[in-house]
């Protein structure tokens, strides 16, 4: 899984921070040009030679061009323990014992066992919502699938849809459906080893945003959410 690192200071990014993916030490934004590994600081360039960005105006703006490769990454540790450790040491052994006990059951009765899936994504929801002020959510989609390239759908759920209006993604999905009350965004094969950036932007309705954002493989299997419920500040 993937986690960031502050391009600035080096600071480990947790998706629990409610800044993310905004350094809480420096305020930088790791998912701004100047954490991309494409960015020449010296130069304030673009070296992707299929990026249509040339000249960098602004290194710490999250770029729109699709390509975002992260300067610094780890492996992702999901939130930060703070206050939480003993659960959730409890949660991971339930989670072993089970998938042992699974892994088992299948073996005996002949079925192979489960794969990881091929997708990874991060997501970051704002901590701040101000009336009539559109905001964003920010969605990396990694394949890191060595050999097969994949899709993925967006699911916006229906307590989104009540307390916010939803303005539209860049870059655009294919395809745009209503399941029920939630929304789907389908988007286009992944390559293998590639990221694909969505930016989600709303606009708030009420006094308050239950923002619910699920990231879904080509299977229809869950991949990655995120949840926050953020007050409109006056």
């Amino acid at each position: 899984m993937l986690r960031l690192r502050c391009p600035k200071c080096g600071t480990n990014l947790y998706r629990g921070y409610y800044k993310f993916p905004v350094c809480h030490q420096c305020g930088t934004n790791a998912l701004s040009c100047r954490g991309c590994l494409s960015f020449d600081p010296k130069a304030g360039i673009c070296t992707d030679v299929l990026s249509p960005i040339d000249t960098v105006q602004d290194a710490d703006a999250m770029p729109d061009c699709g390509r975002f490769r992260p300067r610094l990454a780890v492996e992702d540790a999901g939130d930060r323990p703070l206050g939480r450790r003993f659960w959730l040491y409890v949660a991971l052994a339930v989670v072993v014992v089970v998938f042992l006990a699974t892994l088992g059951f299948r073996r005996l009765f002949g079925q192979p066992p489960p794969t990881e899936y091929p997708l990874h994504t991060l997501i970051g929801l704002p901590s701040d919502i101000y009336p009539g002020t559109p905001f964003d959510a920010d969605l990396m989609v990694e394949n890191a699938d060595a050999d097969l390239a994949h899709s993925f759908e967006v699911r916006i759920g229906p307590e989104t849809m009540e307390d916010v209006q939803f303005q539209g993604a860049t870059p655009k999905p294919q395809r745009e459906t209503m399941r029920g009350q939630a929304k789907y965004l389908q988007y286009g094969i992944i390559p293998p080893g590639v990221q694909h950036r969505v930016v989600l932007r709303f606009m708030p309705t009420h006094g308050r945003a239950r923002l619910r954002v699920r990231v879904l493989d080509d299977r229809g299997r869950l991949v990655g959410e995120e949840r926050a419920d953020v007050r409109i500040t006056p």
